[in-house]
């Protein structure tokens, strides 16, 4: 249990527990998104189910190793997670580091995704969610299942798991379109009625599939299905592990439905119940649900503990980190969100255009001023990134220079006072907190940002 970082309090408690003897039915792991809950849960299966049975798990056993695939007939999970998103941080840190950890994470997060296909659990393929890309929805909203057309995606992505391996995993793109030519075949083989057909790559591949799978709410049918899997009895070991996520997502009956089962619990089930939003469970159709649980609070990670898993685990470097750290509030998932949903894929970009607007008002270059002003409002940044971002070049600018650091990115001239680049920090942030709190124009304030930083340097 001591592998996920940053939570030595809920995992030495579940550590205690075990060694007791005395195993609780039913536990709520309740904190911030992105903060281990999950991996916690997942650990705390392989401890049931691994082979030691002393508290541990080994990570080399067959039911560890089943349990990373997804693949253990004693480990369910009902999940509406995002983990499509670590499959990519994984990939393209494997390729430039070649490490075999992060061959494996990938994999284990690509087969997250095709678990949910696997397992049937969510059964019901009709609510693509309205937040989402919708360049990635299969079929239409008025089709009753899109799991026909979700299927040829799953072939494909499946089989490609299956070729690939360390040494060819950078040849993913032409395994994986050899594989739809199978995929294709198979599904026509089947009689499909409709036009089977596979566009984009191997991860645009894995986002159709989790977005047309994902779910707003955890539906009755599904609690059902979870509820009818307790009354089997184990099929390898002594116990079965139910990891539900997303426990404030239960639609309508579900609640009172899935507290009779923990009202009656058996010696053969433990279920583990997380959510990343507690608030939404004092509502009155949960309470009861609360009371048979036994609840154990996972807490934002510190800075240090959320640096030390990105640059130490993701491999990211050091100016990533920091660059990502801010917008990540002590969670994992934001900041590889925040990675991979910027079109330009880092902040690095935006940076070099910052940096460029600070220089021109410098160089009092007029015209570039307006240019860059006009893209930076009217292309796709996010807004309140661009502030931050604003605001850190100035905050590094002063600690580059207290540092003596060689090489200094942000430097300003001498003649701008730490004072004033003091006063345009509290103002952004000020601006920064604004647009967080209210409704207001954010592309308006962004442009009137930018204008008082020409006027406030302009000043110097």
């Amino acid at each position: 249990m001591a592998k996920v970082l940053g939570q030595t309090t809920p995992l030495k408690i579940m550590s205690g527990i075990y060694k007791s003897g005395r195993l609780h039915h039913a536990y709520l792991f309740y904190g911030e998104e992105g903060v281990g809950k999950f991996e916690s849960a997942l650990n705390y299966a392989k401890v049931i189910q691994c082979d030691r049975q002393d508290g541990t798990y080994c990570d080399e056993c067959k039911s560890c190793k089943m349990i990373d695939q997804y693949k253990h007939p004693d480990v369910v999970v009902a999940g509406t997670d995002e983990r499509f998103r670590n499959a990519e941080i994984y990939f393209n840190q494997y390729i430039e580091y070649k490490l075999p950890y992060l061959f494996n994470n990938f994999y284990t997060a690509c087969r997250s995704i095709l678990y949910k296909v696997e397992s049937m659990i969510f059964n019901s393929y009709d609510n693509y969610p309205s937040s989402e890309p919708k360049e990635y929805m299969l079929g239409s909203k008025k089709e009753t299942s899109r799991y026909a057309l979700i299927e040829p995606y799953y072939l494909a992505v499946n089989y490609t798991l299956q070729e690939l391996r360390e040494d060819n995993i950078e040849y993913i793109d032409s395994i994986f379109r050899a594989k739809s030519k199978e995929a294709l075949e198979i599904v026509k083989n089947k009689g499909m009625k409709k036009k089977a057909s596979i566009e984009g790559d191997f991860f645009t591949a894995l986002k159709k599939i989790h977005y047309n799978i994902i779910h707003t709410v955890i539906p009755l049918d599904t609690v059902r299905n979870i509820i009818e899997i307790t009354y089997r009895k184990p099929r390898l070991g002594k116990k079965r592990v139910i990891i539900i996520e997303g426990l404030e997502l239960m639609d309508g009956r579900a609640p009172n439905i899935f507290l009779r089962t923990l009202e009656e619990p058996t010696d053969n089930n433990i279920f583990i119940l997380i959510t990343s939003n507690s608030n939404n469970l004092v509502q009155d159709g949960m309470k009861p649900l609360l009371s048979r649980m036994m609840s154990l609070e996972f807490s934002s990670l510190q800075e240090k503990t959320l640096r030390s898993i990105l640059m130490k685990r993701l491999r990211l470097d050091e100016e990533k980190t920091a660059s990502v750290i801010d917008y990540a509030n002590g969670s994992v998932s934001k900041a590889v969100k925040y990675l991979l949903d910027k079109k330009l894929n880092t902040s690095d970009n935006l940076i070099e255009v910052l940096l460029s607007f600070i220089d021109s008002i410098l160089h009092k270059d007029a015209s570039k001023i307006s240019s860059i002003i006009t893209l930076l409002t009217e292309n796709d940044y996010d807004i309140i990134d661009v502030l931050k971002e604003l605001s850190n070049i100035f905050k590094k600018s002063l600690e580059d220079k207290y540092l003596e650091v060689d090489n200094r990115k942000y430097i300003l001239p001498s003649s701008i006072t730490d004072e004033s680049i003091i006063f345009i920090i509290d103002e952004l942030d000020m601006i920064i907190n604004t647009l967080i709190n209210t409704n207001s124009q954010p592309k308006m304030i962004l442009c009137k940002a930018l204008t008082n930083i020409y006027m406030w340097l302009h000043n110097y």
